[in-house]
């Protein structure tokens, strides 16, 4: 537990002053008077969420997350969900008013993290979760627009500078170096359709012993929850079951995978934030509880 620096945002330039500060140590605004602090110190186990208001229930988190197009599921966290398979951090409503917050480790077992019916404790215990391993990659959402706050102009202005001092060598080896990079890109491209091709022979519907209906894509499995009104995600079913097809059709009893927000979840491609480009969830410790 740590203190909580108190500190107020400029009104006229938005930088962050000290509490008691009558100018802004960066523009020279006259700053507002501030009511009275609290005899008390405030303490948070986060201080990076005393920044912006921290999600309380799980809607309310989906809509945080959404606002910075992050990228959930390629993050490897499920918010308002029960995945089942290995290497995911989630939290979903298990019964009326009773949340759980798990982790499901790289063998396949799963850690709760916190198991009850106070939502916004559980929701502040995988949003800490979610800051943690953005922050691990350098990446800070609970700031502004979820970029990282900490440039300025000089930052800028180095950056102008090494850039033009660079310009130079880059044009010797510039050529080969193009040449290079294509090579290596007709090779992964050649490779990543090898592979899909191959992950992706079994897409489609399938029809359970019991009846129900589910969708397959790739190495993931997907049901239909009249709940959300859309597709989750769901445990492994054996291709024992009755394979449909990789058709849609109204008889099967549920609406069409392909026209759904999981499908438009998956297949997102440029519409995140760029800070998400490099997330490689092989980057967690899989093997710890939490």
């Amino acid at each position: 537990m740590i203190e909580e620096m108190k500190t107020v945002r400029c009104p006229n330039c938005g930088a962050e002053n000290a509490a008691d500060a009558k100018f802004c140590a960066f523009c020279g605004e006259p700053m507002p008077e501030q009511p009275a602090a609290e005899d008390k110190p405030i303490l948070t186990e986060d201080p990076m969420a005393a920044q912006g208001a921290v999600p309380k229930t799980i809607n309310d988190l989906k809509a945080w997350t959404m606002a910075r197009r992050m990228p959930l599921e390629r993050m490897r966290f499920f918010i308002g969900e029960d995945y089942r398979r290995p290497k995911a951090f989630g939290i979903f409503e298990d019964r009326p008013d009773h949340f759980t917050v798990y982790k499901n480790k790289a063998d396949g077992s799963r850690a709760v993290r916190y198991s009850g019916p106070d939502e916004a404790y559980a929701v502040k215990e995988i949003y800490q979760k979610l800051l943690s391993e953005c922050h691990a990659r350098g990446i800070h959402p609970e700031r502004a627009g979820g970029s990282d706050a900490g440039s300025n102009a000089e930052t800028e202005k180095m950056e102008r500078a090494f850039s033009s001092g660079s310009r130079s060598r880059g044009r010797k080896t510039g050529g080969r170096a193009t040449a290079i990079f294509l090579i290596l890109a007709v090779a992964v491209l050649i490779a990543v359709l090898i592979f899909s091709a191959v992950d992706h022979s079994h897409d489609g519907y399938y029809k359970r012993r019991n009846g129900s209906v589910y969708y397959r894509y790739g190495s993931d499995y997907y049901a239909y929850s009249d709940t959300i009104n859309d597709w989750i995600s769901t445990v492994f079913y054996s291709d024992a079951d009755e394979f449909l097809g990789g058709g849609y059709s109204g008889s099967y009893g549920v609406s069409d995978f392909r026209n759904s927000d999981k499908w438009d979840e998956i297949h997102k491609s440029g519409d995140y934030d760029s800070d998400y480009d490099d997330w490689d969830f092989g980057d967690t410790d899989w093997d710890s509880d939490w």
